[in-house]
């Protein structure tokens, strides 16, 4: 059950907002070029990958589709006006960067007293792990799809909190069913000494600039 917020801030900002619900009702049409281009250009701007390997792991329906109307999931690519070389580096570039988002948070975790385990679960690998079986999942944005992540998540932990780098700095409880916070990593630097804070927004502003120098390629 989802924790009354008092006994769940555990990671302390103020009070956290509850989100209106909007009714998320879009569905893609992949049967037609322009339908595919449309979701091809929605999966970038919520932060999914769009190189070839995870679109064959984990949208499968998607390359097909691709496959079919346009021969290859680079042309579908270009049609929606991607360079596909751009997309392997910048989902690269990505890809570090959220390596180095999520080990800086752990640091910024310690500095505010959360202790917390790694991956410490036997199924599934959730970046923290807090002694009360609360999980933290580090995000880049604030835009990442990470509907899957919460439905596979929640019936593990006791809650969850999608700490995110890039969007509105702000604290809010999100999800109809699935009921998930997401907190504005900048919120947690303000908890900080002003010079532990400066350390880490420096860093934290250094990744930020290079997701948009890398993603203004593509």
């Amino acid at each position: 059950s989802f924790k009354e917020y008092a006994g769940y801030c555990v990671i302390k900002t103020d009070k956290p907002t509850v989100e209106k619900e909007v009714d998320n009702s879009y569905r893609p049409n992949l049967t037609t070029k322009e339908g595919l281009k449309r979701e091809i250009i929605r999966l970038y701007y919520i932060g999914a990958p769009l190189n070839y390997h995870s679109i064959k792991k984990l949208r499968r329906r998607l390359l097909n589709a691709a496959k079919e109307l346009f021969g290859s999931w680079q042309n579908a690519l270009e049609y929606s006006g991607f360079n596909y070389d751009d997309i392997k580096i910048s989902d690269n570039i990505a890809s570090e960067c959220g390596e180095e988002f999520e080990r800086i948070l752990g640091e910024i975790l310690r500095d505010l007293g959360v202790s917390y385990k790694k991956y410490a679960h036997d199924r599934y690998s959730p970046d923290f792990v807090l002694d009360n079986n609360e999980w933290i999942d580090a995000k880049l944005s604030e835009w990442t799809d990470v509907s899957e992540t919460v439905k596979r998540y929640l019936p593990e932990c006791s809650s969850l909190t999608i700490v995110y780098l890039q969007g509105k700095k702000r604290d809010v409880i999100r999800g109809r069913k699935h009921k998930y916070r997401a907190v504005s990593v900048y919120l947690l630097t303000e908890k900080l000494p002003k010079e532990k804070r400066d350390y880490y927004n420096k860093k934290l502003t250094d990744i930020e600039n290079r997701i948009n120098e890398s993603s203004q390629t593509a």
